[in-house]
């Protein structure tokens, strides 16, 4: 991988999470297709849809933190 950002390829792993106390250390997923709300304004996942773990990682260079769809749910 190379830093989009300053070209560094050092990197540290990582993940997304919630600062919240009921963070249960579930990983954040990349949904295939547009977001679509139900009708109360909440997001519809179809069960249908492609779904990826997202992957972070934090540049050791400047700190720019790049984000990669990994292994299918």
């Amino acid at each position: 991988m190379k830093c989009s950002q300053c070209e560094s390829t050092l990197f540290s792993p990582g993940y997304l999470g919630s600062s919240s106390s009921d963070d249960r250390g579930t990983y954040e997923r990349w949904y295939d297709g547009e977001l679509e709300l139900g009708m109360f304004g909440d997001v519809k996942h179809a069960s249908s849809r492609a779904r990826f773990q997202v992957l972070a990682y934090r540049c050791q260079g400047c700190g720019h933190i790049e984000l990669f769809a990994g292994a299918q749910d």
